[in-house]
C-alpha cells in the first residue's frame, strides 16, 4: 500500500518536471517523462487493486468460518 501512494504522489511531480523540461527544449525527455508517468499510475492502480483483493479474500475467508446454518427446529415461522 505504501508503495502505491508513494507511486500515486510521483506522478504530478513527474508531469511537472516534464513540462520544464519540454519548456527548456527537451521535448523527447519530456515525453518520455509524460509516460513512465503514466506507467507508474497504472502500477499503482494495478498494485492497489490487487492489495485490495487479497484483502478482500482474507476477510471472506475469516468471516466463513463463523456462519451457521440453521434447521427447521432453531427458528420460529409467524404465520
Amino acid at each position: 500500500m505504501l508503495l502505491a501512494a508513494v507511486l500515486v504522489a510521483a506522478v504530478p511531480a513527474a508531469l511537472l518536471v516534464g513540462v520544464v523540461m519540454m519548456l527548456l527544449g527537451h521535448v523527447v525527455a519530456g515525453l518520455a517523462l509524460f509516460g513512465g508517468s503514466v506507467l507508474a499510475a497504472t502500477a499503482a492502480v494495478v498494485l492497489a487493486g490487487m492489495s485490495g483483493a487479497r484483502h478482500l479474500r482474507k476477510l471472506v475467508a475469516e468471516s466463513s468460518s463463523h456462519i451457521v446454518q440453521l434447521g427447521r427446529g432453531d427458528y420460529t415461522v409467524y404465520r
